[in-house]
């Protein structure tokens, strides 16, 4: 059976043109103060910054944030954490709290609606849970033992339990294209 990395390169073929990056690795970790999983830095070098864009337009898209062509990373990373922030001043009762809280959610990608996919930073880098926020309910659901190419694959298999709510299979059908272009 092939490795989750190896059908998501089956499933989402990568962009051909090589990628520049503004900062390394090395000094968005340190700026975030922690480390970030292996399969998200790979993936980020292997196709760059960009969308998951279903041939049928933006509906269903995933945008993937590249942190290493942000040049405020705190600034962006913090964007996700004030919605959840915000959510919770007004009455919501969400599980979990925004980075740089101990055991909180750092996030990696969004919606055109404007959920925000996280991973929840509790042991290490590379065993983090994803947890999906549905801005719309001001919803969290913990993706349980799934790391960020795991939440790829299922989402592009099909096979998530974010399917079809909030994210509809018909509106995320393969073949998929990662661009550069966002709308």
């Amino acid at each position: 059976m092939l490795d989750n990395w190896k059908r998501l390169l089956d499933l989402l073929p990568p962009p051909e043109k090589k990628h520049s990056f503004k900062r390394s690795w090395q000094t968005v970790e340190s700026e975030l103060g922690l480390s970030l999983p292996t399969d998200y830095k790979k993936f980020i070098d292997k196709y760059g910054s960009g969308c998951i864009m279903p041939s049928g337009g933006e509906c269903g898209s995933i945008i993937i944030w590249n942190l290493r062509d942000v040049s405020d990373v705190l600034s962006w990373i913090s964007t996700a954490s004030r919605r959840y922030s915000d959510d919770q001043q007004s009455g919501n009762d969400l599980p979990f709290k925004g980075y740089p809280e101990p055991e909180g959610l750092l996030g990696w990608g969004t919606t055109p609606e404007g959920d925000f996919f996280n991973w929840r930073m509790i042991g290490e880098p590379d065993a983090w849970d994803c947890v999906f926020y549905h801005f719309s309910n001001a919803e969290m659901i913990l993706l349980e033992g799934k790391g960020f190419v795991d939440v790829l694959v299922d989402l592009l298999e099909h096979n998530s339990s974010l399917m079809p709510y909030p994210i509809d299979p018909d509106n995320l059908k393969t073949p998929c294209a990662y661009t550069e272009e966002i709308w």
